[in-house]
Parts: C-alpha cells; sequence; structure tokens
C-alpha cells in the first residue's frame, strides 16, 4: 500500500454532529510483475457525514467521494475482462488488464432507534 492520509474534522452542537474528511492516496508505482500487481495513480477523496441525534432516535445522513473522483484503489487487483486472452479464433478486445476503478458517488441514510 503506497503512502496514505485520513484527515477528519468533526462538529457537534446539540444533537447535531457533523464531520468532513479528506482521504489521500499516493502513487503506486512499486509492484511486482509476477503477481501482475498493476500501477496506480494517487487520488484524494472528500467525504461528509452528518447525524441528528433526538431521544431514542438517530438519523444519519453521509456522502462519499463528494467530488465523484474517478480512482483506482492501490488494492483493488485488476479488472480480468479486460485481461488479453488468446483463444483459438482471436484475442480478447483489450490488450492489457486494468486496475479496477473505485466507487463513484456515494448516499448513504441511516434510522437508528435505541430500545
Amino acid at each position: 500500500m503506497p503512502i496514505n492520509a485520513r484527515v477528519g474534522l468533526e462538529h457537534k452542537l446539540g444533537g447535531w454532529t457533523n464531520a468532513f474528511e479528506v482521504y489521500t492516496v499516493g502513487a503506486k508505482t512499486h509492484v511486482s510483475v509476477q503477481r501482475a500487481e498493476q500501477m496506480t495513480p494517487a487520488y484524494t477523496l472528500f467525504n461528509f457525514r452528518s447525524s441528528y441525534e433526538w431521544q431514542n432516535f438517530r438519523v444519519d445522513f453521509a456522502i462519499e467521494n463528494l467530488t465523484n473522483t474517478l480512482y483506482f484503489p492501490a488494492l483493488g487487483g485488476f479488472n480480468m475482462a479486460g485481461y488479453m486472452v488468446w483463444t483459438n479464433y482471436n484475442y480478447s478486445r483489450f490488450p492489457v488488464p486494468s486496475p479496477v476503478p473505485g466507487m463513484g458517488r456515494n448516499v448513504i441514510a441511516g434510522l437508528t432507534v435505541k430500545f
């Protein structure tokens, strides 16, 4: 795993809790050819989380990858559909394996009830 850092800022006021998070990962350039590891570029993701707690209820809301950045996780493996395979007829359409892209923008909502 290349160098990476996660930094967050959280604010609480009454029943509200809000958090903003920055997650950054450096480029993966030191790879093992024998294991078919893929090089991946550096990326930075921004996440936002908010929740409100009232009596026995809590409502959560989050947006991950706020800017909808296209990124390739360093430990995400490679896309087998893109691997060049020889068949009796021809080669596959893609000449080299490609890294698996990470998830795009994610919206999360939740409700918690305490009994």
